[in-house]
C-alpha cells in the first residue's frame, strides 16, 4: 500500500506535487503522511514509532506552500479515537492539516536521536508531539477543513513565544488525515502539497 508519493500530473512547478492518500490497510486506517524526521519500527498491526525533527538554528517569519485537498466522510470503521476536547465522530468529513514547530528538544528526554529528538509511540498518546510544550519556540498550523478544487497558496505565520531562545530543530508534519495518530480519518481523503518555503 502506497500513502505518500509523488504525482507527476498535478502540479505548481517542477517535476512533481506530493500526493498523501489515507486509507484502510488490511486491519487499520493509515493516514497518508510526510514529516521531517526517521520512521523508527512497526509494532505488530498495532501502531509503530517515529522520531520527529531535524538539525536546525534559525528563525523564520512563516512557512508558504501549496495546496489541494478532497475529504472523505469517516466511519465507525475509520474511527480510532480522538483527542480529549475534540467532538469528531463517525459521520464527519476528514481534515487535512501541515504544520511546523521550531524548538530546542532534547533527545535524552524525548527518546529520540540527535538529529531526530522526539519520539513518538502511535500506541501510547502521551507521546504525541504537544504544540504547547515548554520545549517549543514557535509553531503554526493550516487545517484543511472543507475541499480545496483549484491549488491554493497557503501562508502559515510562525508565532514566536520566545525570540531569545535559538532553535536546535525544526519540525514539518503533513498529513490527509488530521488525526491520523489516533488512527481516525476517512479513506480516499487525498492532500496534494507543492513548492514549500520558508521565509524570513
Amino acid at each position: 500500500y502506497t500513502i505518500t508519493m509523488p504525482d507527476t500530473d498535478d502540479k505548481v512547478e517542477g517535476r512533481s506535487s506530493l500526493l498523501m492518500a489515507s486509507t484502510y490497510v488490511i486491519v487499520k486506517f493509515a493516514a497518508g503522511n510526510i514529516f521531517t524526521g526517521e520512521f523508527g519500527k512497526t509494532i505488530g498491526t498495532s501502531g509503530g514509532t517515529i522520531r520527529l525533527g531535524r538539525p536546525f538554528t534559525v528563525r523564520p517569519q512563516k512557512l508558504t506552500f501549496w495546496v489541494k485537498y478532497k475529504a472523505g466522510i469517516i466511519t465507525d470503521k475509520t474511527f480510532g479515537g480522538a483527542p480529549d476536547g475534540d467532538p469528531t465522530k463517525p459521520g464527519d468529513r476528514d481534515r487535512g492539516t501541515l504544520w511546523i514547530a521550531l524548538g530546542d528538544w532534547d533527545y535524552h528526554k524525548y527518546g529520540g536521536t540527535t538529529d531526530s529528538p522526539i519520539e513518538v509511540n502511535t500506541t501510547d498518546r502521551s507521546t504525541f508531539f504537544n504544540p504547547d510544550g515548554e520545549n517549543v519556540i514557535a509553531y503554526g498550523q493550516f487545517v484543511a477543513d472543507k475541499d480545496i478544487n483549484e491549488w491554493m497558496k497557503v501562508e502559515i505565520p510562525l508565532q514566536y513565544k520566545s525570540t531569545s531562545r535559538k532553535p536546535t530543530h525544526i519540525i514539518i508534519s503533513a498529513a490527509s488525515s488530521m488525526l491520523g495518530d489516533y488512527f481516525t480519518g476517512a479513506a480516499g481523503s487525498k492532500m496534494w502539497i507543492d513548492d514549500i518555503r520558508l521565509e524570513y
